[in-house]
Order: C-alpha cells, then sequence, then structure tokens
C-alpha cells in the first residue's frame, strides 16, 4: 500500500468540484447567498480546463456571518450573533493528474467586544493583546487561521503526513476585499496533524452543524451533496487506513505509512 491510496484521484476530483460548484452558486440560503458570485466565476473557470489539468482558485474567498445564540447569557464561548467571519478560501491545482497544490483554509474573523469568554463581569477575560492601543486601526483580528491541505512533499529534512490539518498562515492580496485584520497569533505552524482531504462543502457543513447562525444552509439536497463529499474524499482516506491495520506493517508506525516522501 502506499499513501497515494489516502488521496483523491485528481481527475475524479475535477469532476465532483465542478459538479459542488455549481450546486452551491445556484444555492438558495441567506447565509451563503452573497458568495454566489465568486462561487460562479470558480466554476467557470474550472469548466474551462481539462481534468488532468487544472486550478480551483477561492479569491477571492468566501465570507460567512457567525456567531451563537447564548451570546448574551455568557453560556457559550463564542461570537455575538453575527459579528464574527468565516473565511473559506484555498487553492488547487493539478499537473497531469498530480497534485502541485492543494491548500484550502478556514478563518475565524473576530471584532473587539463579540468574543464571550465567560459570565457577567468575566465575559471579557483574557482579551487578546490585539486590542490594546497600538491595534486600535485594525477592525478585525485572526482569531484563529487553519490550513486543510495535501502535501506530497519535496523537503526531506520536514516530513508531515500527506494529508493534515495546520495551523497559521496569512491572506494573500485580493483574498479579502472587506479587511485587513491584524495578525497576534504565533508564527509556529507545528506539529501538522493527520486529517482527512477536505474540499469546500465539507468545510461549510462543519461551520452550519456548529454555528446557529448557519443552521439555515443544512437542507434537504444539502445533504445528499455533503454525503458525496465524503465518499469522494474521506471513504478512500478511512477505507486505505482500515486496511494497512488488517494487513499489519511489522514494525513501521502509521505515523511513518502516511507521511510524504
Amino acid at each position: 500500500m502506499s499513501f497515494d491510496d489516502l488521496l483523491p484521484e485528481a481527475n475524479q476530483l475535477y469532476e465532483h468540484l465542478l459538479s459542488e460548484l455549481d450546486f452551491l452558486r445556484n444555492y438558495e440560503s441567506g447565509a451563503f447567498e452573497r458568495n454566489c458570485e465568486y462561487v460562479t466565476t470558480a466554476y467557470f473557470s474550472m469548466k474551462s480546463q481539462e481534468p488532468n489539468n487544472w486550478t480551483l482558485d477561492l479569491s477571492p474567498n468566501w465570507v460567512l456571518d457567525i456567531g451563537g445564540e447564548d451570546f448574551d447569557t455568557g453560556e457559550a464561548r463564542d461570537f455575538q450573533e453575527n459579528m464574527g467571519k468565516a473565511i473559506v478560501g484555498g487553492k488547487i491545482s493539478v499537473a497531469d493528474r498530480d497534485f502541485e497544490e492543494y491548500s484550502l483554509n478556514l478563518t475565524l474573523l473576530a471584532q473587539e467586544d463579540t468574543e464571550a469568554r465567560g459570565r457577567d463581569e468575566n465575559r471579557h477575560l483574557g482579551a487578546p493583546c490585539c486590542w490594546s492601543a497600538e491595534a486600535a486601526e485594525f477592525d478585525y483580528r485572526v482569531a484563529r487561521r487553519y490550513h486543510f491541505d495535501i502535501d506530497m512533499g519535496n523537503n526531506e529534512d520536514e516530513r508531515k503526513p500527506v494529508s493534515h490539518l495546520q495551523n497559521g498562515g496569512k491572506f494573500e492580496s485580493g483574498h479579502i476585499q472587506f479587511a485587513n485584520p491584524h495578525y497576534c497569533s504565533s508564527p509556529l505552524d507545528k506539529p501538522r496533524l493527520p486529517h482527512p482531504p477536505m474540499d469546500p462543502i465539507l468545510i461549510l457543513h462543519m461551520l452550519a452543524k456548529q454555528y446557529q447562525t448557519l443552521s439555515q444552509m443544512i437542507q434537504s439536497e444539502w445533504g445528499n451533496r455533503v454525503r458525496r463529499a465524503e465518499r469522494h474524499l474521506w471513504q478512500p482516506y478511512h477505507s486505505t487506513i482500515s486496511d494497512w491495520y488488517d494487513v499489519g506493517a511489522g514494525s513501521e508506525t502509521f505515523a511513518t505509512y502516511i507521511e510524504n516522501d
């Protein structure tokens, strides 16, 4: 077995993502509607390419308002309703059916006084450093930034799980058009955690399941699309892991097996 078995086939992923973008660009949900123009642009860009050589570039990034209904009660460690921003972006690039780049990202942006941490007078204890006077010119701070990456490996000095979750990174020019956020997180980006491959709808579904303001996105056809994404991206990953444990690999650890070259 090879770690390649953990990953989707690039040409099949092309067809899957094209269908997914076509679904999302016509998706009637107020929580996502503002992004339909960007999705449509990405869809027609992909449609003009070939299944063995293609690029999906989610730029500008997709923006969703997030928050929880329990903010005023102090019961939840959450954003005030619709006051947080979830930003979904990234790039997947394939050449001759090989992944050259695969990095989807999820960023959570926070505004001052919109994050509840406890009850009553303690609700804003431990406020981040960037709400100090030096950072007053920033409307948003990067509260969290995650990457869902596939990295086939070209650096023998830095081996990592071929499919992983990673913290860190910054926006590039053109990714977001409404904010210039402040970064107050650590530049450290390790460890990289093993994680199955993700696609845009799997990231959106994760958000919709956990943020009350996005729950309206989960409608009848939505579940079918999520299951389709799980079959394309997660079934090969988990099936290969199961096969690896069934066959056994002697003294080799699983962590070694899933590392890139």
